[in-house]
């Protein structure tokens, strides 16, 4: 049998040591990742992060638009600044809408607290769906199942101060392109 074997590897392009073709077929985990201590991944929005005003159905959004706290760890060497988007898929009836467009935080940052979305003294705001700067919370119409929100943060080789304030997330995904070392992302949900 080991004959035959040995002779299977030297007829094979590549023999390799089975234990590392198992290793090999492993996600490797990645080192940049993003959490919230307020909730899991899928996890639900407290209401004091949902939206303040009407919803598109008329309604009251219900919450105190303070942005969630976030943590970021393992972004790779290089990394200038960070860019935070919110974009929900669910809403304007499955043609998304953009909540949170953030950029210039500094690259050595690996946290916002709670509600420093929602003021600019920490990073640039773009502008979002509702044609403001800062965070806005969720505020599907009423009755709607769960929205899911999609948190991105990206570690960019762009240096603070190199882009202009009030991008767009279109126009950020542009100026972003070919300057995104990596991504992480998480997933919120919620419901009124």
């Amino acid at each position: 049998m080991k004959h035959l074997l040995a002779t299977a590897c030297l007829l094979a392009p590549l023999c390799l040591d089975p234990m590392a073709t198992l290793a090999a077929g492993k996600p490797k985990p990645t080192a940049f990742s993003l959490t919230s201590p307020e909730m899991r991944d899928n996890g639900i929005f407290a209401t004091q992060h949902a939206g303040v005003g009407k919803a598109s159905d008329g309604d009251a959004c219900g919450g105190e638009n303070v942005s969630p706290a976030l943590a970021w760890k393992g972004a790779p060497a290089g990394t200038q600044s960070f860019a935070i988007t919110m974009f929900d898929p669910d809403g304007a009836a499955g043609s998304g809408v953009s909540h949170w467009v953030a950029y210039d935080v500094p690259g050595g940052t690996d946290h916002l607290a709670a509600g420093e979305g929602s003021k600019t003294d920490k990073l640039v705001g773009g502008t979002n769906q509702r044609s403001m700067t800062t965070y806005f919370g969720p505020c599907g119409p009423k009755g709607d199942a769960y929205h899911h929100y999609t948190i991105q943060i990206f570690a960019l080789s762009i240096a603070p101060g190199t882009l202009k304030p009030g991008l767009t997330r279109a126009e950020l995904f542009s100026a972003m392109a070919g300057h995104i070392l990596a991504e992480t992302s998480m997933i919120a949900r919620y419901t009124r």
